[in-house]
């Protein structure tokens, strides 16, 4: 594993970890305020944008560091060409 995305992985799970803490415990023991609502919204956005950006990030950086594509691979033994 490369250093720079053991870092990515940990600044990724840790901030997620954080949102996940904040959306249970708005969920449980938050009160019903517009503040509060406002809050679960932008940890939920911000969810959103680190799973995105995670996935396509790692999926972009493997296509540059790779330097292939998906359609130049060999069709599996026996199966049609993608």
């Amino acid at each position: 594993m490369e250093r720079s995305w053991k870092w990515r992985r940990w600044a990724v799970f840790s901030t997620l970890a954080v949102c996940d803490g904040i959306l249970i415990y708005l969920t449980l023991f938050g009160p019903d305020t517009r503040l509060s609502q406002d809050i679960a919204n932008g940890a939920l956005l911000l969810l959103a944008a680190i799973v995105n950006g995670y996935v396509f990030g790692a999926t972009w950086d493997d296509k540059i560091k790779g330097g292939e594509r998906l359609q130049d691979r060999p069709p599996p033994e026996g199966g049609p060409r993608p």
